[in-house]
């Protein structure tokens, strides 16, 4: 089955439950939910508790619908970008070289975590954004501000490699952070 025939019940579902809205009233009062009135679903069936109600909108196929658009997505990848650009700018000021890993020292690996580090303790997930950002702001620094010759495509694969460094320090920084909340 497509995804499209996967979410139209739940799309389905949806539009019954705001027609119900209208007709009856449901109020969110600290994270729960309290029915005025009995609400139906798409078959018709009227649900009698606020988990019902909830369960409308999660997908049984484990897919969520909000998951590209939702702001924690979109600040993780900004973030990463943001701060694996500023990786690459900041190269000829602590190396001399115009690209990170064209200096002798351990710059490239070491900033990468650092960069990590930052984002992880800012946005510590959805780990894909993080991934695709620090690729995007290093990749988009490269195209706009350094000369791009025929090593484009050998350069993209070795950022590909290098982004897990910085994957996997902004992961133990997030699960950290994430560690130090809970307690």
């Amino acid at each position: 089955m497509d995804l499209v025939g996967t979410l139209t019940p739940y799309w389905r579902q949806a539009i019954y439950l705001f027609q119900s809205y209208f007709r009856g009233r449901w109020t969110s009062l600290s994270g729960s939910l309290t029915l005025d009135r009995p609400i139906h679903d798409a078959t018709g069936e009227y649900l009698t508790t606020a988990e019902e109600v909830r369960n409308l909108f999660v997908p049984r196929s484990g897919i969520r619908l909000d998951s590209m658009k939702s702001r924690s997505a979109r600040l993780a990848f900004a973030t990463s970008a943001l701060t694996c650009a500023l990786v690459w700018a900041a190269s000829p000021w602590f190396t001399g070289r115009r690209e990170p890993w064209d200096a002798d020292s351990s710059f490239y690996l070491s900033s990468l975590m650092i960069a990590g580090a930052v984002t992880g303790a800012l946005t510590p997930k959805p780990l894909w954004a993080l991934y695709l950002g620090a690729i995007a702001g290093q990749l988009s620094y490269q195209l706009l501000f350094l000369k791009v010759g025929p090593l484009l495509p050998l350069g993209v694969l070795f950022l590909v490699g290098y982004c897990f460094v910085f994957l996997a320090t902004a992961v133990l920084v997030g699960y950290i952070r994430t560690r130090l909340q809970t307690m």
